[in-house]
């Protein structure tokens, strides 16, 4: 990076982002991490508990017609899909909070939610089944049943790979420069986090009012908040990623690492479009978006072995070295 880029960089970026990675810093230390952690469990356990005692009065109580329980589902394995939840929005927020520490490991983050979800939808599916001895007559649901299953291993799989594939490459650059491109993923985090806080208010508002009109007409109006939350969020990181892709050009120009954080921008891009895609396409989708970021992140890999300085930018015509052909 020219010593122009930096200063130009630091005119623009440092007196917004400096109040920003304070802020991240402070939200997100190991002591309010461990609170929040807490806090998830506790509201998992909580929802867990409720869920169960409500299946057992509708299930105890069906005679008394009650508006309430009528909403119910009546499986109790159903109930495993609500703690489930929790757990997925906890797992958004360190996302969030993995953002600055690596690209790759947002990534991996990302992964790690899709293929959640599609777990917590197996969940669904058996809670939606009847009885065993009628699962004959619902072979469509049981196909449903076996595809998330056998997607939902295949992405676990994935993930460790991606995990075993990822290796640190440090660059060799000013540690003033490395220090403030980490401060800029701290305030895009610190945004991306005010973003997360309103769309779980609206996707927690939307499924309140679903409930309250639900008990009030008698029968299941259902909302589905994930097509609130999750598709929204995912659109909110593709253009994270996108401005973190731009900003780390000033860092680096190396051809590897572009193509590689662009190559990340595009399996998210994939991932957003698996969660608003019917099935099967939803998981071959999001199957599609891990394999295209472990090729990206294995050919990155080798690029590395070649030995090219990924911080050597192309030297103007006429300097001490001879130019090559």
């Amino acid at each position: 990076m020219s010593p122009y880029t930096q200063r130009a960089r630091s005119l623009v970026l440092d007196p917004l982002v400096r109040p920003l990675s304070g802020t991240y810093d402070l939200l997100y230390s190991l002591r309010n991490l461990r609170r929040l952690e807490i806090l998830v469990m506790i509201a998992a356990c909580a929802s867990f508990l409720i869920n169960i005692a409500l299946i057992f009065a509708a299930r105890r109580f069906a005679d008394m017609d009650l508006p309430v329980l009528r909403i119910v589902n009546t499986n109790y394995f159903s109930a495993i899909y609500t703690p489930f939840s929790f757990i997925l929005f906890y797992e958004v927020l360190m996302l969030v909070v993995a953002l600055p520490r690596s690209l790759s490991v947002a990534i991996a983050k990302q992964y790690e939610i899709i293929s959640l979800i599609v777990v917590r939808g197996v969940f669904k599916d058996i809670g939606e089944l009847e009885a065993a001895e009628q699962v004959a007559d619902q072979v469509k649901d049981v196909l449903i049943l076996a595809a998330d299953m056998v997607a939902a291993l295949a992405m676990f799989a994935l993930v460790a790979v991606f995990y075993r594939l990822r290796t640190r490459s440090p660059l060799r650059l000013d540690p003033n420069v490395v220090e403030s491109f980490v401060s800029f993923k701290k305030a895009v985090a610190v945004a991306l986090s005010v973003i997360f806080v309103i769309i779980a208010s609206v996707s927690l508002a939307g499924w309140l009012y679903s409930v309250v009109e639900s008990s009030a007409a008698g029968r299941v109006k259902g909302l589905d908040t994930d097509l609130i939350f999750f598709p929204t969020f995912f659109e909110i990181l593709i253009f994270s990623d996108v401005l973190i892709l731009i900003v780390s050009f000033s860092i680096t120009d190396g051809y590897k690492y572009v193509f590689r954080n662009a190559g990340f921008v595009i399996s998210t891009i994939l991932l957003r479009i698996s969660l608003t895609s019917p099935k099967p396409y939803d998981l071959l989708a999001a199957l599609s978006a891990m394999c295209f970021g472990i090729a990206v992140l294995a050919i990155f890999n080798t690029y590395a072995k070649l030995g090219v300085d990924p911080g050597e930018n192309v030297e103007p015509a006429g300097s001490d070295e001879r130019v090559g052909t």
